[in-house]
């Protein structure tokens, strides 16, 4: 191996100062070169790394970085924050902050993560991560599968927690979408499985849906008809799984009725346009499609918008909000997140957005 001989002889043929030279010479002849102690003169100087940018602007990160699908619960320690964090070349994580812990991640390297969707205490949370309906336990840290569709199947927006059950939406491989209840395993179900409870017609989708707090086997639901520009609200029978036909919205081209009962049993509906004419119950549009073929451009007369409550004469009352009488529908079309009427915990209060009926402000 070269030693300090071979570096004071190279340095000499290199014309190097004596200084220099004695500083090798100095040091034992059997020495390896890498144990030699250099001068800083003779070290290779470092390449720098590159400068990084002082900021980015927003189009440059969210190409490489982006978070969404945020929602949150009260809990008895305080908020409990749930979202989707998504990065290029990684995918999406589920993370979790609770209010007497650190950020954690519940779900790594998934290729699409829904909406969380707490439950009523917060303590779990529902959620969709590549087309399979899991429950995360946020306290443990642990989650579980509860419904993974058949092939062909997809999951459609954003599961629900309603008075203690579990609903969600499955489209078929023909595009036909059912709302189903999902029963959870404990002391008188062996195994957790799904039922359905509404099936949409050929082309229809369904939209907003709630359990009835104060009856367990009702639950009414937004179905808007294949192509067309009308929607009906209605209330299914748990038991005998028939649908009742409570009304009907003449005007869901930019987004389809919203709904949620009230703690003593009404029920609560964002409406477009509130068909008022209606005689009876009428069919729904599941039963006899093809009679409302000419529905494709509603009806023009005799609509009512804003916010309603149904009574127990089967009346939809409008809901007075001061001096704001246009209510505006919270999204345009189908989406990922929850598109029922916010509601408090305590099914008493509602909020919406309004705006005057002669100004331009929200």
């Amino acid at each position: 191996r070269a030693g300090a001989a071979t570096v004071a002889s190279r340095l000499a043929r290199c014309r190097c100062s004596s200084s220099l030279l004695r500083s090798i010479t100095r040091q034992p002849r059997n020495l390896p070169i890498s144990q030699l102690v250099l001068p800083n003169c003779l070290k290779r100087p470092r390449t720098p790394p590159p400068a990084m940018p002082s900021s980015f602007t927003p189009s440059e990160a969210l190409k490489d970085e982006t978070c969404a699908a945020f929602a949150g619960a009260r809990t008895k320690d305080g908020w409990v924050c749930a979202w989707a964090h998504r990065r290029r070349g990684w995918g999406a994580d589920l993370v979790v902050q609770r209010p007497t812990s650190r950020q954690e991640v519940l779900v790594a390297r998934a290729d699409s993560v829904g909406w969380p969707v707490f439950s009523p205490d917060g303590a779990e949370l529902l959620v969709v991560v590549d087309n399979v309906l899991k429950l995360c336990d946020c306290e443990k840290g642990e989650t579980e599968t509860l419904y993974a569709p058949p092939d062909g199947e997809k999951l459609k927006g954003a599961p629900r927690w309603s008075d203690g059950a579990v609903f969600f939406v499955v489209a078929a491989k023909g595009g036909r979408e059912t709302l189903k209840q999902l029963h959870r395993a404990g002391e008188y179900v062996p195994e957790a499985f799904a039922e359905d409870v509404f099936v949409a017609s050929a082309g229809g989708s369904i939209g907003s849906f709630d359990k009835a707090p104060d009856e367990p086997f009702r639950v009414a639901v937004t179905h808007r008809l294949a192509d067309a520009m009308v929607a009906e609200v209605l209330v299914v029978d748990l038991l005998t799984r028939k649908a009742t036909c409570m009304a009907r919205d003449a005007r869901v081209e930019y987004a389809a009725p919203s709904l949620g009962y009230l703690h003593d049993g009404r029920l609560l509906c964002r409406f477009g346009g509130l068909c008022a004419d209606l005689d009876g119950a009428p069919p729904c549009f599941a039963e006899d499609p093809a009679a409302y073929v000419d529905l494709a451009d509603g009806p023009a007369a005799n609509l009512a918008h804003g916010l309603f409550a149904l009574g127990d004469d089967g009346c939809w009352e409008a809901v007075p909000l001061f001096d704001r009488a246009d209510v505006a529908a919270r999204s345009y079309g189908p989406a990922p997140a929850p598109r029922d009427l916010v509601l408090d915990a305590a099914r008493r209060r509602a909020i919406v957005t309004a705006r005057p009926a002669v100004a331009n402000s929200v």
